[in-house]
């Protein structure tokens, strides 16, 4: 009986992952969920494909010690995570090429929010958030001894509680 499996994978390498999967007579099915994701650029509103759980496959196959060796010996298909059942795949499958804005929600931080920079060269420094609009945030450092304000994205900041 085939069983859907999670494995991780190494960061940016799961188009080679998925060649291997396909030329794999072991495996049955697999999914790599990615969305849609708008972003601006100097020339204008590009859109590109992101994974929805990054660095996380999911693959259908029989469980067994040959099955297993043949993708732990694969050299970006990092560890095993665990099963997971049918149910959780078809939501999975779901998701996949749906708009990164509709399924991966936006944060909103009020005005004189705590967080921690993470991310960006300020990384581990405490700041305040002073406007939001959309997922870019402005916020409020101390440097060199006077505030400054810093634009990021709502990904490089954790809320301090």
């Amino acid at each position: 009986m085939n069983d859907w499996h999670v494995w991780a994978i190494t960061t940016n390498k799961y188009k080679r992952v998925i060649e291997f999967l396909e030329d794999s007579v072991f495996v049955e099915d697999f999914l790599y969920p990615l969305s849609e994701k708008e972003y601006n650029t100097k020339k204008g509103r590009r859109k590109k494909m992101v994974p929805i759980y990054a660095n996380y496959m999911f693959i259908k196959y029989e469980d067994n010690l040959t099955n297993t060796a043949l993708l732990k010996d694969h050299p970006w298909i990092t560890q095993y995570v665990g099963r997971c059942s049918e149910k959780e795949v078809l939501e999975v499958r779901a998701l996949d090429n749906s708009s990164y804005d509709l399924i991966i929600p936006i944060a909103i931080m009020d005005p004189d929010t705590k967080v921690k920079m993470v991310r960006t060269p300020f990384s581990g420094w405490d700041a305040y958030v002073v406007s939001q609009e959309g997922d870019k945030l402005l916020v409020s450092i101390k440097i060199f001894g006077g505030e400054r304000i810093i634009q990021c994205k709502v990904e490089d900041v954790n809320v301090i509680e």
